[in-house]
């Protein structure tokens, strides 16, 4: 009995000095981190190019971005984080789908009934495409609604000001270069921006393509009758 006791005494020092050791290596480096959202796109010139399809440069590399969208609650902005391997060309793409989703509306004075059942088909079987359509959509209506001037969307990316590390994992900017890597860096702001009171539209994927689906659902329903 008493040997049993000296070596489980043993094994709890063991790993109290484990703990210990991660604690100290962790801690100081976690407090340095300094992460920070640069403006890639003005509300100018993202209506620019939605509305008169006037585009502006975008940066080729990795990276991982964020819409603001306005919102009605002033105490509480929405928003939606991504990330890609190039961000010029994801960009794009939610960009040109608004601008296509614009000049659709125009004929039909419905943004949401510019949509095709063949469109939300091929979005609902790809996350991407149910981002680039739920998104292009929006902005096609926001920059509908606005001027120029008076557009409020933002469009920013991620920046690590200060690098760090949180349980052993270097925080800098070679993660931007790794798909895995810019996941975590994806995930940890908007862990990080829900603690600052943003709603984040992608926090879960199944609602977004839920939504599509009662969008498909509302059209075959007014095209069959």
């Amino acid at each position: 009995m008493g040997q049993r006791l000296h070596d489980a005494c043993i094994e709890i020092a063991c790993f109290s000095r484990i703990i210990d050791a991660v604690i100290s290596d962790t801690n100081p480096r976690k407090s340095q981190l300094q992460l920070r959202w640069e403006t890639l796109l003005s509300g100018g010139q993202i209506w620019q190019w939605v509305y008169l399809k006037r585009k502006s440069a975008l940066p080729k590399e990795p990276g991982v971005y964020r819409w603001s969208f306005p919102t009605s609650d002033s105490k509480r902005s929405t928003a939606y984080v991504g990330e890609a391997e190039a961000l010029s060309r994801r960009i794009a793409r939610y960009l040109n789908k608004a601008n296509d989703q614009l000049q659709k509306a125009k004929a039909t004075e419905n943004t949401d009934a510019a949509l095709s059942q063949n469109e939300l088909r091929r979005a609902l079987r790809d996350n991407h495409k149910i981002a680039t359509l739920r998104n292009g959509v929006r902005l096609a209506s926001i920059c509908e609604n606005c001027t120029c001037k008076s557009c409020s969307v933002k469009l920013e990316r991620l920046r690590i000001d200060e690098e760090g590390a949180i349980l052993g994992i270097e925080i800098d900017a070679n993660l931007f270069v790794d798909e895995i890597g810019r996941t975590f860096l994806e995930s940890l702001s908007i862990l990080q921006m829900e603690r600052q009171g943003y709603k984040i539209d992608n926090r879960n994927r199944s609602v977004m393509g839920k939504e599509l689906a009662t969008k498909l659902r509302a059209l075959n329903a007014v095209r069959g009758s």
